[in-house]
């Protein structure tokens, strides 16, 4: 049995994308915004917990999107 040995370059890009895609997979993924619920013919009123088509993304809200604004040099601006 032949063993394949890694160089280390190659070792270390495999590394660091690791560990970069890591950092990004523990960031909360934001809602859609979808506040609309639909049935087969086009929007509803959101539908309760047993009628039919409950669980439509319009239902939950987990994380909110949110925006800041910035300047021409990258600071945070202040709405007023």
């Amino acid at each position: 049995m032949e063993i394949l040995i890694m160089p280390k370059s190659t070792a270390l890009v495999l590394f660091f994308c690791l560990a970069i895609w890591t950092q990004a997979a523990a960031q909360p993924i934001p809602d859609t915004g979808q506040i609309t619920c639909y049935n087969l013919t086009g929007p509803i009123p959101c539908p309760s917990y047993d009628d039919p088509f409950y669980g439509q993304d319009a239902h939950y809200i987990i994380n909110p999107m949110f925006y800041t604004k910035l300047g021409m040099d990258g600071a945070e601006l202040i709405e007023l």
